[in-house]
């Protein structure tokens, strides 16, 4: 029987946990500031994809004002990442759910930030995932430091 990549998620959700843990944590503190420096946003809405324990969400609040969306596929995923949380001061900020990236259960122009460490790897179809990622991003005009970083579509 073949399993779906929710199912193996299922399965490894400790393994992961421990990993999360004991490698990655270091890595967390580093990547919210970074994320923060480029982006600039410390206050409004995020969304975290594959968020995994939900550590990269309480780094992102322990510097922050923003109110953080915890997304994850896998329901075992969902319950470390809200164990977590809750041993953190953020519990407040941080809204863990359990969703699909394919379809995502916000509507349109919802969240002045998404960020993703890693899932998009996961991801079955990258294309529809962006699509969705893109619908409930909130568009704002970009600064003009932005203007320059990036290469923003010509009008028509």
């Amino acid at each position: 029987m073949k399993k779906n990549l929710a199912d193996c998620m299922e399965m490894d959700a400790k393994e992961f946990e421990k990993t999360a843990e004991e490698i990655f944590a270091p890595m967390y503190p580093v990547l919210a500031e970074q994320i923060i420096e480029e982006t600039g946003k410390i206050e409004g809405l995020c969304l975290d994809i594959g968020t995994g324990t939900g550590l990269l969400p309480i780094e992102l609040a322990k510097r922050t004002k923003l109110v953080v969306y915890a997304l994850d596929i896998s329901e075992e995923m969902c319950k470390i990442a809200c164990r977590n949380v809750l041993l953190s001061k953020f519990s407040g900020r941080i809204i863990v759910i359990k969703g699909d990236v394919h379809f995502l259960p916000f509507r349109d122009n919802f969240f002045d930030l998404v960020v993703s460490r890693g899932s998009f790897l996961f991801w079955r179809n990258q294309i529809e995932a962006f699509k969705e990622i893109y619908s409930c991003l909130l568009y704002t005009s970009p600064s003009p430091r932005d203007r320059t970083r990036y290469r923003m579509p010509s009008s028509a």
